[in-house]
């Protein structure tokens, strides 16, 4: 079989991350979500624009104010109950 010039990873990236070093507004949301759940730090939100992959982002920061909604109100019910 013939080799490709690239492995199945870089095809994954696609051909303008993998030759070219450019990346796309998907994969910067890709990898902005990708920090959040290694990082567990959910209080950066995501860059918005007026395209498809923004649309997204604007639902995905949706997604973050609930998280970051849910671990408040968990902090305070642990304060609360800790407190004589």
């Amino acid at each position: 079989m013939d080799s490709f010039r690239v492995s199945q990873d870089e095809e994954l990236l696609g051909l303008n991350m993998t030759e070219h070093g450019e990346s796309t507004a998907l994969l910067d949301l890709l990898g902005e979500m990708e920090e959040h759940r290694a990082g567990g730090d959910f209080s950066k939100r995501s860059w918005w624009n007026r395209t498809e992959v923004g649309q997204i982002a604007t639902e995905y920061n949706r997604v973050l104010n609930r998280v970051n909604d849910e671990i408040h109100q968990r902090e305070h019910a642990i304060q609360v109950a800790g407190k004589p």
